[in-house]
């Protein structure tokens, strides 16, 4: 022990400056010696100060860890390594040494000779003298930058984890749920303390055991499972599609001690897959269907072809009698009568797909049109011998209806039975009334309707393969067009039937006295013009169609001049002055809409009747004529009534007449 009194003596070693005694024996210089080595060989920062700061020690690890050599800070202010907004932290540290409290692991931030900051963890001891007085502190930094990167890492990683949309879940190589996130929750119902702790097979369904021990295989060998496809049980018995990627997971010295689970619910994605499956099957229907009709349609086409030509060859025969001859012309007549029969339900359809169909409705009784559509029906019925029983509730049924659609309906469905009886079978008709309702049923005893046939019945092109045998015509579009119309009259239509062989019923449902919303019309449809003579222009590049149809209206009287292209439409009418001009719209060298605007601007053609003669019926079609100047818009086949229902318009301006619809904007 040093006398008392005696002041310290400062005693330097190479690399470490400690405070020894003077006069101590040398066991003492022994045991500083042991220490210097011990502070000198930490791989932590040790550093000697007083309490005003000024530093008295500084070991290699601090030498490294900030940068400055021992000679450099010894007897320099601690506050060199602080930077300045914690300088107030340093005086907090020197107050509780200068109370004898030990500052424990406290993580801050201290700055390198090259300003870069550095955290640590700080534990600051005071450091008495012999007398028990606090001289000064003792202090042992420890860098925590990689530690406190690899909690902030973590960190990171957990909420990643914890927010993910996808189930992560790790489990030990024998199964067992190590961590359980909320997506795991919300997925298979299970709260994480009731997850963790219990066997994977938890959520696995007890057919699918044997996927786990490959899986587990597959680990152990340190391979990665991607995108596996399967189906996992909820808590609630539910099995679900999910989509799992495991990674196994390694100790520090690389051997496989678990593994990590990413489940993914697949349900949405199953769902679009089989979607799109059945969209692409019923697209493939569909093409299949519009293939088969259209070879159906071709068939249909031709057939009236053959009796037409043998018709005009037989009535052209020199031996061939005045009966005979009258005989081809009916067959003709009936022949595109049927071609445009099938011509009309084929644009039907298309006008009622794009909702382009109008009804003209007027109050009208039942019976009357039931009435036209048995005899639009009777030769179909006829040709078969059926037997058609009628059967109407004793007051007559009033109706706000399309006479001319309305038939159609029932003469589609009389002739549709008729077609799928045989001979000699059975039709009814039935009508009751109930609350503002019309019911009218269409019975027959043909062929039936299987179960499967039944949910497509009223779509497009839909004819029963065994149907098909008995078909004496038509494109499958009848109950297509009868539901569409019947839907546009505010009304229903349904099927039933036992099953093939066991006959059919129809059932209409219409309201009674509702209105459509749809303008009503007188119909008149004069045979002639009440004598009036008009200039008529016809203009199309098909000279048949062109003369036929200038006959046609010479022969009601009408002086007609006919044009076979733009051109000559313009100087032809320049010279001539027509009232009514037919225009095709596809000519040869200027199009019909040119042809139109070039009229319009002529003086003379105030009051011209521009009508638009072509193939083209969309409703683009009629904008790009309304745009060019045209009255009317009329898609062929122009029916002979069409045009007398024109001029007509033209005859007694004052008169509703049931003409087509004048195109509008």
């Amino acid at each position: 022990m040093r006398p008392q009194g005696e002041p310290l003596k400062s005693t330097s070693s190479d690399r470490t400056t400690v405070a020894l005694i003077p006069g101590e024996q040398n066991e003492l210089h022994l045991t500083h010696a042991r220490l210097a080595a011990i502070v000198e060989s930490s791989d932590d920062a040790i550093i000697g100060k007083t309490l005003d700061g000024r530093i008295l020690s500084w070991n290699a690890a601090a030498e490294r860890l900030f940068g400055y050599r021992a000679q450099e800070m010894i007897g320099r202010s601690i506050t060199t390594i602080i930077p300045a907004e914690r300088l107030a932290e340093e005086r907090e540290i020197i107050d509780r040494i200068r109370k004898g409290e030990r500052v424990e692991h406290l993580e801050t931030v201290r700055l390198t000779r090259d300003g870069h900051p550095v955290e640590l963890s700080l534990t600051i001891s005071p450091v008495r003298a012999i007398t028990g007085e606090i001289i000064g502190a003792s202090k042992v930094a420890r860098q925590i930058g990689e530690r406190k990167h690899a909690e902030r890492l973590q960190s990171q990683l957990a909420a990643i984890v914890e927010s993910s949309d996808d189930a992560i879940v790790s489990k030990t190589l024998d199964g067992i749920i190590q961590s359980w996130n909320s997506a795991a929750s919300r997925i298979f119902g299970y709260a994480p303390e009731e997850a963790i702790g219990q066997p994977i097979t938890l959520i696995i369904p007890d057919d699918l055991q044997s996927e786990e021990r490959k899986i587990i295989a597959q680990l152990r060998a340190g391979k990665r499972v991607e995108h596996f496809d399967t189906e996992r049980i909820t808590k609630s018995g539910r099995r679900i599609p999910v989509s799992l990627t495991i990674s196994p997971i390694h100790d520090a010295d690389g051997v496989v001690i678990g593994a990590s689970k990413i489940a993914r619910d697949i349900s949405e994605r199953r769902r679009a897959e089989e979607a799109l499956r059945a969209t692409e099957d019923a697209l493939r229907v569909a093409n299949q269907r519009k293939d088969e009709f259209m070879a159906l349609l071709a068939h249909e086409l031709r057939n009236p072809l053959a009796p037409i030509r043998y018709a005009l060859a037989a009535s052209r025969k020199s031996g061939a009698t005045a009966e005979q001859r009258a005989r081809s012309q009916e067959i003709i007549e009936r022949q595109i009568s049927h071609m445009s029969r099938l011509l009309d339900d084929l644009l039907n359809v298309a006008r009622i797909t794009r909702g382009a169909l109008e009804l003209r409705t007027t109050t009208l009784e039942f019976t009357t049109v039931l009435g036209t559509a048995i005899e639009a029906a009777r030769p179909f019925l006829d040709a078969k011998q059926h037997t058609l029983s009628v059967e109407l509730p004793s007051e007559a049924p009033r109706l706000t209806a399309d006479p001319i659609r309305l038939a159609q309906v029932f003469s589609n469905l009389l002739i549709n039975a008729a077609k799928y009886t045989d001979p000699g079978g059975k039709i009814r008709v039935a009508a009751h009334l109930e609350p503002d309702t019309l019911v009218v049923a269409i019975r027959d005893s043909g062929i039936g309707i299987s179960a499967e046939m039944m949910p497509r019945l009223f779509e497009m092109f839909t004819q029963a393969q065994h149907a098909l045998d008995r078909s004496q015509g038509g494109l499958g579009l009848g109950l297509a067009l009868v539901r569409g119309i019947v839907q546009l009259h505010g009304g229903s239509v349904s099927a039933h039937s036992e099953g093939e062989n066991l006959g059919s019923e129809f059932t209409v449902r219409l309201p009674l006295g509702g209105t459509c919303g749809a303008p009503q019309t007188t119909s008149r449809t004069p045979s002639e013009v009440d004598g009036q003579r008009f200039k008529i222009l016809i203009v199309d590049d098909n000279e048949d169609a062109a003369e036929m149809c200038a006959t046609f209206l010479e022969l009601a009287g009408h002086d007609v001049r006919r044009a076979h292209n733009g051109r000559s439409a313009l100087a032809m009418a320049e010279a001539f002055g027509p009232r009514v001009a037919l225009l095709d719209i596809g000519l040869p060298d200027l199009s019909g809409y040119e042809v139109a605007r070039a009229l319009r601007r002529a003086p003379w053609a105030r009051d011209l009747l521009l009508v638009a003669v072509t193939g083209w019926g969309q409703d683009e079609d009629k904008q790009r004529a309304l745009e060019a100047g045209f009255d009317h818009h009329l898609t062929k086949p122009i029916e002979p009534d069409q045009l007398e229902r024109l001029l007509q318009s033209i005859a007694h301006p004052g008169e509703s007449v049931a003409l087509p619809r004048k195109i509008s904007a």
